[in-house]
């Protein structure tokens, strides 16, 4: 993401052994980042991940960012990073970009932080789900929760098989 424009198509890129992404370094630490482009801005945006009623409809039911979790980083409406039982460490970043239906658009950027290597593939696939959830909820949209498995299992599975065969 460039301050003068829209940032280039991201793709997500499964985390690399010397603990970088994206050319960031953690001094070490293992990062996975999924990266993208939300039509709305960033204030917008920021309301989804903060707030238990909207995060419901694209995080989990039982799950929150913001609440029952060890909060490192609040830097509203630009990032948050928090640690949890349920959703792990993990570091979102938003961006103003320029263009999109209100004529702002937001670069959203996750990273999952020292994620055990066996569990690699299926936080990638699970927080890369939950990225699609969330632009569907921005869209009016919130996930059906009783009936995610027939809605939202195949997206999964293809974004596992993805990171399986990235990290072959």
């Amino acid at each position: 993401m460039t301050p003068d424009g829209p940032a280039p198509e991201p793709t997500p890129e499964p985390a690399r052994r010397d603990g970088s992404s994206n050319g960031r370094s953690y001094t070490g630490r293992m990062v996975q980042r999924i990266e993208r482009r939300l039509e709305l801005p960033r204030e917008i945006v920021w309301e989804a991940l903060v707030d238990p009623v909207l995060a419901e409809g694209w995080l989990h039911p039982d799950a929150r960012l913001a609440e029952a979790s060890v909060v490192t980083l609040w830097d509203e409406p630009a990032a948050i990073e928090s640690d949890s039982p349920a959703l792990g460490h993990v570091r979102i970043s938003l961006a103003d970009l320029p263009g999109g239906s209100r004529d702002r658009s937001t670069g959203l950027a996750i990273e999952l932080l020292d994620v055990p290597e066996r569990e690699r593939p299926a936080a990638f696939a699970m927080w890369s789900t939950r990225v699609d959830q969330l632009g569907t909820l921005l869209r009016g949209h919130p996930v059906d929760w009783d009936h995610w498995e027939r809605d939202r299992r195949s997206d999964y599975d293809a974004y596992l098989a993805e990171a399986v065969a990235a990290a072959s």
